[in-house]
């Protein structure tokens, strides 16, 4: 099948750059896509692992908070330790809130509607409380139970940020295998365009400059005929009327010399 050359020099040379440089670009912008995914999810990763990291600590911290202020406002019936519980249990809850919309697992919603539970039945019940001078804290064991399953809410999280950083290694990997196998393949094809348009564009030009030396030697009987571009193909159709012309003179000159 023959090729269809363009009709001017300069298109063929925009193409030829055009079909070289579409597979370089196609792996530039994959790449640069990938990465960009990569980024926002190891940025969404970071800041989930700080975010449920930070509401483990507050959970440990205010149940600890709770646990002191409750005991110490039963003891010495202060309205300030009540109030000191009263702020810890709010944030308390407030961390609970984030654990659970940062939450993946069934396991880890389990514990922290657990949590929750516990928590607020034992709220409830410091409250209707009244501190006397010898009262019941037997209900305030549940502290210890309560810490119990925040050990293990805060474990949970520690495994979830664990397995969520060994996702993003494995996805980076991935990408990279990707990136490189496209670039294994596209780039080969970009350099064999470029040979072949660099074959299509020096092929022409080497048969002109052929027909030229032909030219300078005497050689007239050769027809020249320039296959290329359309402004190429002008100029061989050029040549080849100079062809013509000198081998009428060549052929003149021979009688005018026996004249002589």
């Amino acid at each position: 099948m023959r090729f269809q050359y363009p009709s001017s020099f300069l298109k063929l040379l925009l193409v030829g750059f055009a079909f070289a440089i579409v597979p370089l670009l196609f792996v530039f912008a994959n790449a640069n896509i990938a990465f960009d995914n990569l980024a926002k999810q190891s940025q969404i990763t970071i800041s989930n692992a700080v975010v449920t990291t930070r509401s483990g600590r507050v959970l440990q911290e205010q149940l600890s908070l709770m646990e002191r202020s409750s005991k110490q406002y039963f003891v010495l019936q202060d309205n300030v330790l009540l109030n000191n519980y009263n702020q810890a249990h709010i944030k308390f809850n407030d961390a609970i809130s984030q654990l659970e919309a940062l939450a993946d697992s069934p396991s880890q919603h389990k514990n922290l509607q657990l949590l929750s539970e516990k928590t607020s039945q034992l709220h409830e019940t410091i409250l209707s409380s009244k501190p006397i001078n010898e009262p019941d804290l037997g209900f305030l064991n549940s502290f210890s139970q309560i810490t119990q399953l925040v050990e293990t809410i805060v474990q949970e999280n520690n495994l979830a940020i664990d397995v969520a950083s060994s996702q993003l290694t494995l996805t980076v990997q991935h990408t990279q295998k990707k990136v490189f196998l496209q670039s294994l393949v596209l780039i080969p094809l970009a350099i064999l365009m470029a040979g072949a348009i660099t074959y299509l564009l020096a092929n022409p030009i080497k048969r002109m400059d052929a027909a030229i030396r032909h030219l300078g030697k005497g050689e007239y009987d050769q027809p020249i005929a320039i296959d290329g571009p359309g402004d190429l193909r002008i100029l061989g159709q050029r040549l080849d009327w100079l062809r013509t012309e000198l081998k009428e003179v060549n052929e003149q000159k021979q009688p005018f010399l026996r004249h002589v």
